[in-house]
């Protein structure tokens, strides 16, 4: 059997892309918490 009809390649492939704009949009939902915390520790996301 050829790998391109394999069916669970195809079940994959799907999977990976729902994940990837799964994350993309809660990423981007997060960006001005995430900036805000930036500006209040003067630049130090991390402290």
């Amino acid at each position: 059997m050829s790998p391109d009809l394999n069916p669970i390649e195809h079940v994959w492939d799907m999977l990976e892309r729902r994940l990837r704009r799964a994350f993309y949009r809660r990423g981007i939902a997060l960006l001005p918490e995430r900036w805000e915390k930036v500006v209040e520790n003067g630049g130090n996301y991390f402290d």
